[in-house]
């Protein structure tokens, strides 16, 4: 399945009327032309209101910074799993109960984001034009393994504090940015994880119907990458799946414990290695080359 949503959005991007496009597989953009470089994603009809958004969006925080990619992965438990949680839980009832579970989630996983980052993050080249127009085609190299997730990346331009009390403390915390105006809609809460409800996603329905997943952004909260603490968190983890006999999972916790100990292990350094001479070029070789293998696939 996933070969064949390779080929299509390869052959798609081979075939575009606009002329052939290629996929750039790095957080952080090759190069920047200039502000009028970069389009807004064009909407019509009841998704004008997309296409507004994110021109506000450009006015405040600039266009340059909309040219970060990332990932945004969509988490929820099954329903068994939570009803079974559920009765052996104290909470009366399972609406409760599933809208604490997340929310402690959520409060984790925030908490440790900074590990996730830390351990896997390798977008550390960025092309000077993202900083001023006449350094185009000149690689700076920062002491960041993702700029995206550091103080240069997509953050608001305030520190967002939320209240994971409960499921209405929560939204109302996000509310009162939105009426203070430093917020123009939930969307513009730049968090490593937001909450969302099934369907629209907006803080209406989180506040009235019980979530249904997670919307885990990693890595937003990165710029503390202490090594004692992460081997902490490895340490608890290896205990835990010592005690259960989990091999393949002790297997990846030694993988994450090696790039600690050695950082020429990590993602960002390897990535560093291989593409700070001619980044630009070498990845839209590779991407060219990528495109024509799959296209032999057909």
């Amino acid at each position: 399945m996933l070969e064949e949503l390779q080929k299509m959005a390869v052959t798609t991007l081979l075939h575009l009327k606009t002329g052939k496009e290629l996929m750039w597989p790095f957080s952080n953009p090759p190069y920047v032309l200039g502000e009028k470089d970069i389009p807004i994603a064009s909407y019509e009809g009841v998704l004008r209101g997309k296409e507004l958004y994110r021109e506000y969006l450009a006015g405040k925080y600039g266009k340059r910074k909309m040219l970060f990619s990332g990932i945004h992965f969509n988490f929820s438990f099954s329903e068994k799993i939570l009803e079974e949680g559920y009765r052996n839980s104290t909470f009366v009832s399972l609406q409760e109960y599933k809208n604490q579970i997340y929310l402690e989630l959520a409060k984790k996983v925030t908490k440790c984001s900074w590990l996730i980052v830390y351990l896997t993050a390798a977008s550390p080249v960025m092309d000077g034009s993202f900083f001023h127009d006449e350094d185009l085609g000149k690689v700076v190299l920062k002491n960041l393994a993702s700029p995206r997730c550091s103080k240069i990346g997509y953050w608001n331009d305030f520190d967002p504090l939320l209240d994971y009390e409960n499921l209405q403390s929560y939204v109302k915390s996000i509310e009162s940015y939105v009426a203070q105006g430093q917020l123009k809609e939930a969307a513009e809460l730049y968090y490593p994880v937001r909450l969302k409800p099934k369907g629209e996603n907006t803080l209406e329905r989180l506040k009235n119907y019980a979530e249904d997943g997670i919307w885990i952004e990693t890595g937003w909260n990165s710029a503390m990458p202490v090594k004692q603490a992460a081997l902490h968190v490895l340490a608890s983890m290896k205990r835990f799946f010592q005690r259960i006999g989990k091999q393949e999972l002790m297997e990846i916790i030694y993988f994450q414990e090696q790039k600690i100990f050695c950082p020429n292990n990590r993602y960002a350094v390897q990535i560093k290695s291989m593409f700070e001479k001619d980044y630009v070029k070498r990845e839209i070789e590779l991407a060219e080359q990528h495109a024509r293998v799959l296209t032999d696939m057909k």
